[in-house]
């Protein structure tokens, strides 16, 4: 019989690889049913089911959805579909298995109302960003373009 390789250590990261770091900001959703996104680069192959957000003031009868697309944002390989906004704190949201190979991908998250606030990017912009209104739960695309866009919440990616 064939010898069966081992997977690649770290295929399954545990702890979360974090995207728009500078997480002093806190930031709630410009409108209601709006998409807020960016590029993320993954270095190496991983297997993801959960992203983890920071809430500051959740809870309520809000919503939110987050979802993982391919660069160019025209297809959506992986989304929480509509899901109670989580109480304060950080907060592990279920997505679907999803294998990521290296390269770059567009990660964000949605939210039905303007009540919650998450840790989101301190920076003024985030070049590579979208924003996109009436967008709720994430859309089954996006359109991503070289705008820039602030208030991004602070997403991790990572595997249960």
């Amino acid at each position: 019989m064939g010898r069966v390789a081992p997977r690649p250590v770290g295929l399954k990261p545990k702890k979360p690889l974090y995207f728009n770091i500078d997480p002093t900001g806190t930031g709630a959703f410009g409108s209601a049913n709006q998409f807020r996104g960016s590029f993320v680069t993954i270095d190496r192959p991983v297997l993801v089911d959960r992203a983890r957000i920071r809430v500051n003031a959740g809870g309520g009868a809000n919503n939110i959805s987050v979802a993982i697309y391919n660069r160019q944002g025209t297809t959506r390989l992986t989304a929480s579909g509509a899901i109670a906004t989580p109480a304060n704190g950080n907060a592990d949201v279920v997505l679907p298995e999803v294998f990521l190979a290296p390269g770059v991908y567009f990660v964000g998250m949605s939210c039905d109302s303007i009540t919650p606030t998450f840790v989101t990017n301190a920076s003024a912009h985030v070049k590579g960003a979208a924003l996109t209104a009436g967008a709720h739960p994430a859309p089954a695309t996006v359109v991503v373009d070289d705008g820039s866009v602030g208030s991004l919440p602070v997403i991790g990616l990572f595997h249960s």
